[in-house]
C-alpha cells in the first residue's frame, strides 16, 4: 500500500522546480529585452547624428554636416578622424587652374621663386625636382614676379601643386600652359607622333580618312601643284558657309615639316572632340561653325620631300643637277657651329665676302647628303618665303639658287606661291597664321604696314601669347627684316593682322622629342581663337 506522506513532498518538490524554472526564464526574457533597448538607443543616436536637413532641391553633396542638428545634445561634434577626412575632401574641392608643363626640353620644380637665365637645366640648391613635357600641375592662384639684376628682364612663378602627387613648389609660369578643355591622348590614333619623319604621303593618306571619317566637319581640295608634280591641299575644318572665317599655312619651308605633322594632329583632335571639346563653356562644334578654319598643311611639299629622303624622293630627276649646282655654290659658306643656344648647326655665312671655311674653328666641308636635309627651298631652289610681292624689287639675297635664302627670278614666280595668293583670296579672312620653327617667337607687322593693321597684328600675337606662351617680336623694327614672306604680302597686299608663329628649340628638322611640347602648346589656340571671334 503506497505512502501518502512521501508522495506529497515530492508533488511539492516539482512545484517548485516548475516555478524556478518559469522564474529564470522570465529573468532572461526581461534581461534580453533591456539588452536590445540599449542598442536601439544608441543606434538611434548615431543616425540622428548623421542626419542634415537639405533644403529642397540642393544636392546633398553641397552640404556641410559639420552644422548638422541632433536630437542628442551629447553628439555635437565628429570626432578626430571624420574631421581630418573633412578637411582633406575640401582642399580637394578648392577651385585649381590646370596647367600643363610645356618647356622644350625640361623645367625645374623649385623650393623658392627667384630668376635665373636658364630655367631648364638649373643646379641651383632650392630645386626639388625635374619636370618634364607632359607633366600636369594644379595651380591655385598663387604667383610670384620678380627681375634680374639689371632690371631688364622679368620672370614670373608659380606656386603649384604636381597632379597625382603632394609635390608643390614653384614654376616658371613661361613654360605653364592652361588647360581648358582635358583629352584623352589615346583617342587620337590616325595621325602618327611616333617619329619626326611624317612624310607628303602620310599627310595624303591622314588626310583622305579624316575627311571620310567626319565629313561633316571636315573638307579639302587641291589648290595647285609644285615643281615636281605633288598637290598641295588646303582643308576647311568646320562650315565652309560660315560667318567667319580665318587661314592657316605651315611648311613652306622644307625642314621645318613637324609643322604639318602638328597641323594634322590639331585637325585630327578638333575633328575628334567637334561635339564634347569646349572652349569657355564653348562647343567646338558652335565655334567651328562660326569660323571655319582652313588650313594648307604643306606648303612646299617637294622641299619637304628633299629634306627628308634627298635626291631619291623626286619624281622629275631633271631636277637632281639644279640642287648639285646649289651644293657646290653653298658648300664653302656652310659652317658646323654653336648657334646663341649652344646649339651645333649648319650656319650660313654667305653675307660675309671674307668668310673662309679652311681657316675657322671648324673646316669640316658639309656633305650632299647633310646638305639636303637642310633644304628649306622649292625643288627649283628658291625659298617660296622671300618669293611674294611685298618689297620682292628691295630684297638682297642670294644671287644663286640655294637650299635657302634665293628669292627667284621674279615675285610670285613659283606654283607654290601662286597656289597661296590664290587661295588667300577665296574668303574675306579675319586673320592669318604661318607656321614655322624655330625660335619660340611670334612675329608680327612688317615695314610699310598701316598704323591700324600694325595694331591688329599686335592684338593677333598678344591672343597668340596669352596662350601658347611664345614673345611677340615686332618685325617693323630691324629684327629679320627681309621681306617677301606670306605673312609680309598678307599685310602689305591684303591689309589683314597675320602672325608668323616659330615652334621649337633646337636647329631644324626638328627631334620628335620636341612634338610633345609644342602640341600642349597650340592645342587649345584654335579654339581660343576661334572664341576670339564668336
Amino acid at each position: 500500500m503506497p505512502d501518502n506522506g512521501s508522495g506529497s513532498d515530492k508533488s511539492q518538490k516539482i512545484l517548485i522546480y516548475i516555478l524556478i524554472g518559469v522564474a529564470a526564464v522570465c529573468l532572461l526574457a526581461a534581461l534580453v529585452a533591456v539588452g536590445l533597448r540599449v542598442c536601439t538607443i544608441r543606434q538611434d543616436r548615431l543616425d540622428t547624428a548623421d542626419v542634415t536637413e537639405v533644403p529642397e532641391g540642393a544636392d546633398e553633396d553641397d552640404v556641410d554636416t559639420d552644422d548638422a542638428v541632433t536630437d542628442d545634445a551629447s553628439i555635437t561634434e565628429p570626432d578626430q578622424a571624420e574631421e581630418e577626412e573633412t578637411e582633406e575632401e575640401e582642399e580637394e574641392e578648392e577651385e585649381y587652374t590646370s596647367l600643363a608643363c610645356a618647356p622644350a626640353e625640361s623645367m625645374t620644380l623649385r623650393s623658392s621663386y627667384g630668376f635665373d637665365d636658364n630655367d631648364e637645366e638649373d643646379d641651383r640648391s632650392d630645386v626639388i625636382r625635374a619636370i618634364y613635357p607632359g607633366t600636369y600641375l594644379k595651380w591655385y592662384g598663387v604667383s610670384e614676379t620678380v627681375s634680374d639684376e639689371s632690371g631688364d628682364k622679368e620672370e614670373s612663378y608659380y606656386y603649384v601643386k604636381v597632379a597625382d602627387t603632394d609635390e608643390e613648389g614653384y614654376v616658371a609660369a613661361k613654360y605653364c600652359v592652361e588647360v581648358t578643355c582635358p583629352y584623352d591622348e589615346s583617342d587620337l590614333n590616325t595621325v602618327s607622333i611616333d617619329n619626326a619623319l611624317y612624310t607628303y604621303d602620310d599627310m595624303v593618306e591622314d588626310l583622305k580618312k579624316l575627311a571620310s571619317d567626319y565629313p561633316d566637319r571636315l573638307s579639302y581640295e587641291v589648290i595647285g601643284k609644285s615643281v615636281d608634280g605633288r598637290d598641295i591641299y588646303a582643308v576647311t575644318l568646320g562650315n565652309p558657309d560660315a560667318e567667319g572665317h580665318v587661314m592657316g599655312q605651315a611648311t613652306i619651308h622644307g625642314r621645318e615639316y613637324m609643322n604639318t605633322q602638328l597641323m594634322m594632329r590639331l585637325i585630327e583632335y578638333y575633328c575628334y572632340y567637334y561635339d564634347d571639346g569646349t572652349y569657355s563653356d564653348v562647343t567646338y562644334r558652335d565655334l567651328f561653325e562660326k569660323t571655319a578654319f582652313h588650313i594648307v598643311p604643306m606648303a612646299n611639299p617637294d622641299g619637304v620631300t628633299i629634306s627628308q629622303f634627298g635626291v631619291d624622293g623626286l619624281n622629275d630627276t631633271s631636277l637632281i643637277q639644279g640642287l648639285m649646282d646649289s651644293y657646290d655654290m653653298d658648300k664653302p659658306n656652310l659652317c658646323y657651329e654653336q648657334n646663341s643656344n649652344g646649339d651645333y648647326n649648319w650656319a650660313d655665312h654667305y653675307k660675309e665676302p671674307d668668310f673662309d671655311l679652311e681657316t675657322s674653328d671648324n673646316p669640316t666641308e658639309i656633305t650632299f647628303e647633310e646638305y639636303l636635309t637642310q633644304w628649306k627651298a622649292n625643288a627649283h631652289g628658291v625659298d617660296l618665303n622671300n618669293n611674294f610681292d611685298a618689297g620682292w624689287d628691295g630684297i638682297e639675297l642670294k644671287t644663286w639658287r640655294s637650299y635657302g635664302s634665293f628669292k627667284g627670278d621674279s615675285a610670285v614666280s613659283e606654283p607654290e606661291t601662286q597656289a597661296l595668293v590664290d587661295y588667300a583670296g577665296r574668303y574675306d579672312y579675319l586673320c592669318f597664321m604661318s607656321y614655322h620653327s624655330m625660335g619660340q617667337l611670334i612675329y608680327y607687322d612688317v615695314n610699310g604696314n598701316t598704323a591700324e593693321n600694325s595694331a591688329r597684328s599686335l592684338e593677333l600675337a598678344e591672343t597668340f601669347e596669352d596662350h601658347i606662351k611664345y614673345k611677340p617680336v615686332n618685325t617693323n623694327k630691324g629684327y629679320n627684316v627681309n621681306l617677301g614672306g606670306f605673312g609680309d604680302w598678307i599685310q602689305l597686299s591684303l591689309n589683314k593682322p597675320s602672325v608668323t608663329i616659330e615652334s621649337g628649340k633646337k636647329p631644324c628638322p626638328l627631334d620628335i622629342s620636341e612634338f610633345t611640347a609644342i602640341w600642349l602648346r597650340h592645342r587649345e589656340s584654335w579654339a581660343m581663337l576661334a572664341h576670339k571671334f564668336y
